[in-house]
């Protein structure tokens, strides 16, 4: 897509959506999600990255690159605050999940993050680089693990939310939208 299109395309986006990348459009209250707060493992998202965060330096990269809220980035006297928050752990990433978003069992979760991971490629988020025809082979990947099993349906509409909220990348942001845009046209979510 040249620059013009680029330009016409994202000035659609603003006008259906919003500015979806302002900081007010990344609270949750406005997307309604605080009532469902048990159904996410924010828990388990913050032991995942706990555990990774040793070796990789993760969890720093994930609190550093100011995605997160103001109480959640204060600096205490043992480094940074681990504790992600939900609205958090929802905004855009160029680093794979550690763990499923929402609450399943663990082998769900194992299938969750490669979905994450997908999405990153299909994105253009993660380091290597996927032909049209990859892009369209885990476009049907992720609608077949979709229609499959109800939990993962809903664990990638959260995953396409995630990558779709404060993403700085016009490029991987309107691939986000494209798939959302398929995903809700082949299967609603099933709560």
């Amino acid at each position: 897509m040249n620059e013009s299109g680029i330009a016409l395309a994202n000035g659609v986006l603003e006008e259906q959506y919003g500015d979806c990348d302002s900081p007010k459009a990344h609270r949750l209250p406005a997307l309604g999600l605080e009532s469902h707060h048990g159904s996410f493992q924010v828990d388990g998202f913050n032991r995942a990255l706990q555990r990774g965060s040793t070796s990789s330096g993760k969890l720093a990269r994930f609190l550093s690159l100011g995605k997160t809220s103001p109480e959640h980035r204060k600096n205490t006297a043992g480094g940074w605050d681990s504790s992600v928050s939900l609205d958090d752990m929802l905004l855009h990433s160029v680093d794979p999940i550690p763990t499923s978003l929402l609450k399943m069992p663990s082998d769900q979760a194992t299938k969750a993050v490669k979905m994450f991971n997908s999405l990153l490629k299909f994105t253009g988020d993660a380091p290597c680089e996927v032909s049209d025809i990859q892009q369209m082979e885990i476009a049907q990947k992720l609608l077949h693990n979709g229609l499959k099993r109800a939990e993962m349906k809903d664990e990638l509409y959260m995953h396409l939310l995630k990558q779709t909220r404060g993403n700085p990348n016009f490029e991987s942001k309107l691939r986000a939208w494209q798939l959302f845009h398929l995903v809700a046209s082949t299967m609603p979510p099933s709560k």
